[in-house]
């Protein structure tokens, strides 16, 4: 198991992880390999890796979806409820469990789906209402509904979605939309007076700036009507002579 987890994360560290498949994984009757820098994990596929025992399943805060199936366990839930807080998937079908008792553990979780097809305990009477009652989170059992209406794989994950979200991903949310509500960021505001810039440049006209601006028109009418004194001059001459005439 420890070389199928090394060749999955191909160079990558362990907290950038998110998922693993390790199904067909045997050579092990537990889980080995994994520890708890596997912090950003949120997919742990274990399907038919001979698995007798849950024992060194670590601490998994990020946890969503665990897929056990095809194993041989019949006992060792109490190491999910404990170490996988956020867990809202989980299936164990086609494993050993065939009493109401070994799933206890699983009352205090918050799954919203839970997979027993092909386990002694599915045959059990009263299974699926014992099993409701157990799991007060639960909307999906085996495929089916609380009204035994099959649903959908893509309305089954919406409703893990709505019902089953991790308070870590809350949490980010709401410093995202914080970060929203403090305004325009830098890059914008620089790409904003780039802008302006540009809408300056293109207003600028080279050949206007030599031609000058108009004269205003009060102005050039106001000069319009002085005349020239020398021009003054000869009309006053020209009266004079012709009243000495």
């Amino acid at each position: 198991m420890e070389a199928k987890i090394k060749a999955e994360m191909a160079g990558r560290a362990a907290d950038d992880i998110e998922e693993l498949y390790l199904d067909g994984t045997e050579g092990s009757t537990d889980i080995q390999g994994l520890d708890d820098k596997f912090t950003a994990l949120s997919v742990l596929s274990l399907v038919n890796c001979g698995l007798t025992s849950l024992k060194g399943l670590p601490m998994l805060p990020r946890l969503l979806r665990l897929d056990i199936a095809d194993n041989k366990l019949a006992g060792d839930l109490d190491i999910v409820a404990k170490n996988c807080p956020e867990l809202i998937y989980l299936n164990i079908s086609s494993n050993k469990f065939n009493t109401f008792e070994q799933l206890e553990p699983l009352k205090e979780m918050r799954i919203s789906e839970l997979d027993c097809f092909g386990s002694e305990v599915a045959t059990l009477e009263k299974y699926r209402e014992k099993i409701f009652n157990l799991i007060g989170s639960l909307l999906v059992l085996d495929g089916l509904d609380k009204n035994g209406e099959e649903v959908d794989d893509e309305l089954s994950d919406e409703s893990l979605g709505e019902h089953g979200g991790s308070d870590l991903d809350d949490e980010e949310d709401g410093l995202e939309d914080e970060e929203a509500d403090d305004g325009p960021g830098l890059s914008y505001l620089l790409n904003d007076s780039q802008t302006l810039a540009e809408d300056d440049s293109a207003d600028f006209d080279p050949e206007k700036e030599k031609r000058g601006k108009k004269r205003p028109a009060t102005d050039a009418a106001g000069e319009a009507g002085d005349e020239p004194e020398n021009k003054k001059e000869v009309t006053q001459n020209e009266d004079e002579a012709e009243a000495d005439a």
